[in-house]
C-alpha cells in the first residue's frame, strides 16, 4: 500500500521538525525510510515527538528496534486543542492499523487518546515527571522543575525521590525511607582543601569539581579530600611511589604510563618474585616467590633465553613443552636452572626404539623427530605408512592399505618424482584434480602416477 499517495505528508528530518514546533497541540507520525511507510502514531506538543530518539527505558521494543535499524522522518499535522489531538490520533491509529492486530504496520500498542503530551514515559507505569515534586520545603511541577531550580538532571532528581533524600519526595506519597544502599554517602559532611562543606554536592558547586571526582578522590586517598566523620584515608596503591630499575616514580599511575605498562600489569610486577626491580616504596605489597615460569637460567642449543615464556615464543611451542624438554634426558639441549634431567629407568628402555630414516639410524623417535621437525606421533605413522619407505622402526611394520592401494600415490612428472599427489601441488601450484586427470590422460606422457 503507498501511504505516501494516501496521507500526502510533508516529510521532515529531526532538525527540520525542530525548527517548526512550538507550544501547540499536533499529531505526529513517524515513518520508516526503508520500507517509506509509517510505523508509530502519536500526539502531543513541544519537543514531544523528538523524546522518541532519546535513550530511555522504552515500553516499546518493537518501536525502539525500528527507530534503531533504519532512519526515521517524520510528519506533523497541527491541532487546536488537546481533545482535537487525541480525536486525530485514534483516526490516523484506526486507519493505518496496528501490527500487533494484523490490521496494519503501526508499532502501537493502543488505539490512541490516552497518555502524556510532553513526555516519553518509564517502562511500567505513572510517568513520574507530571507528578508535583518537594524538595526541602518548596514544591515544584515536575522534577524537571525541580531539577532546573537546584541545578541537576530530571534523572537525578527522580532518583532522590525515589531513593529517599532528605527533603525530596514526590508530593501525592510523602517521604520515602532512604534506601540502605546509598546510606546518604554525597549528603555527608566533607572536607575539600582545608574547606569544610555540607555535602559533597555543596563541595561540587563551589569548587567546580565533579560529583564523581570528589567521590573517587576520597575513595582513593587523596591528601586534603575526606569525610569529616571518617577522617583522612590512606591513599591508595595507585598513588603511592615506586621504584623500578633505579628510577622512583611518584605514584603507579605514572610509572605505568611511563613505562608503557597497564595498572594492572605493573601491580603484577610489583607483587611477582620474578621482577624483584620492581619496588614497591610504600612496603605494602608483599613480594611472592619467585616462579619457575618467568626469569630462569634458560640455554637452549646453545642459545640463552630470558624466560621460558621468552624460549617458547622463539621457538613455537608451549611453555609446558619447554619445561618437559628441560626434565627429559632426550633433550640434553634444553637447559634451565633447577630443573634436574629425569633419567631413563632400565625397565622402560624399551621405549628408545631405534629408527631409520632415509637410511641415517637414530636412537629413538624423539631424535628421529627432532632431526626432522616433526612430532614423535609423525614419525609413528610415517613408520607404519606404505607411502614412506623410507621410514622404518623394527616395531613398527609396515601397514597394507585396506584397498590394496598406497595411501599416498607417488607422481612423476616431467621426470621429477614427487611423494604424492599434493607434494606435486605444492611445487607446482597445479590443482590436484587436475594433476590426476593428466597422469590419467595419453595426452600428457610425461605425467604418471
Amino acid at each position: 500500500m503507498n501511504w505516501l499517495e494516501i496521507l500526502k505528508p510533508r516529510l521532515m528530518t529531526r532538525d527540520e521538525t525542530r525548527a517548526v514546533l512550538g507550544e501547540d497541540f499536533y499529531v505526529y507520525v513517524l515513518w520508516r525510510v526503508d520500507k517509506m511507510e509509517p510505523f508509530y502514531v502519536g500526539k502531543g506538543h513541544n519537543g514531544r515527538v523528538l523524546q522518541h530518539f532519546c535513550e530511555s527505558e522504552s515500553s516499546n521494543p518493537f518501536k525502539a528496534r525500528i527507530i534503531a535499524k533504519t532512519d526515521v522522518l517524520i510528519s506533523l499535522t497541527p491541532a487546536e486543542s488537546e481533545e482535537a489531538a487525541h480525536e486525530r490520533e485514534i483516526a490516523l491509529i484506526a486507519a493505518i492499523g496496528r501490527r500487533d492486530l494484523d490490521a496494519g504496520p503501526l508499532a502501537n500498542l493502543t488505539d490512541g487518546g490516552e497518555g502524556t503530551s510532553g513526555y516519553v514515559g518509564l517502562r511500567g507505569g505513572e510517568n513520574p515527571t507530571a507528578r508535583p515534586v518537594s524538595v526541602e520545603g518548596i514544591v515544584y511541577g515536575s522534577v524537571v522543575e525541580a531539577g532546573e531550580a537546584n541545578g541537576i538532571s530530571p534523572a537525578l532528581a527522580r532518583a532522590r525521590c525515589s531513593a529517599g533524600w532528605p527533603g525530596w519526595f514526590f508530593v501525592d506519597e510523602g517521604q520515602r525511607d532512604p534506601q540502605k544502599r546509598i546510606t546518604m554517602t554525597y549528603r555527608k559532611p566533607v572536607v575539600i582543601k582545608g574547606a569544610q562543606f555540607d555535602s559533597m554536592h555543596d563541595a561540587a558547586r563551589a569548587t567546580g569539581i565533579d560529583v564523581r571526582s570528589l567521590f573517587k578522590r576520597i575513595e582513593s586517598g587523596w591528601p586534603g579530600y575526606y569525610r569529616v566523620e571518617e577522617g583522612q584515608r590512606e591513599r591508595a596503591s595507585n598513588n603511592k611511589a615506586v621504584r623500578i630499575d633505579g628510577v622512583e616514580y611518584a605514584s603507579q599511575k605514572v610509572a605505568a604510563a611511563a613505562l608503557g605498562l597497564s595498572k594492572s600489569g605493573l601491580r603484577k610486577r610489583l607483587a611477582s618474585g620474578n621482577f624483584p626491580e620492581y619496588i614497591d616504596l610504600s612496603g605494602s605489597v608483599e613480594k611472592q616467590e619467585k616462579s619457575w615460569t618467568h626469569h630462569r637460567n634458560i640455554q637452549i642449543d646453545g642459545v640463552a633465553y630470558e624466560s621460558i615464556r621468552s624460549a617458547a615464543r622463539a621457538l613455537g611451542v608451549t611453555q609446558a613443552t619447554i619445561v618437559n624438554r628441560a626434565a627429559s634426558s632426550n633433550f640434553p639441549n634444553y637447559v634451565i636452572s633447577s630443573i634436574e634431567k629425569t633419567q631413563r629407568d632400565e625397565k622402560t628402555a624399551v621405549m628408545a626404539i631405534p629408527v631409520t630414516v632415509d637410511g641415517v639410524e637414530y636412537e629413538t623417535q624423539s631424535a628421529a623427530a627432532r632431526a626432522h621437525g616433526i612430532t614423535v606421533g609423525d614419525v609413528k605413522k610415517r613408520c607404519s605408512s606404505p607411502a614412506f619407505p623410507g621410514y622404518v622402526c623394527a616395531s613398527i611394520p609396515k601397514k597394507a592399505p585396506k584397498d590394496g592401494r598406497p595411501s599416498l600415490l607417488r607422481v612423476e612428472i616431467d621426470g621429477v618424482s614427487y611423494r604424492s599427489v599434493n607434494a606435486a601441488y605444492k611445487a607446482l601450484g597445479v590443482d590436484r584434480p587436475t594433476i590426476k586427470t593428466r597422469c590419467q590422460s595419453d595426452d600428457w606422457p610425461t605425467w604418471r602416477m
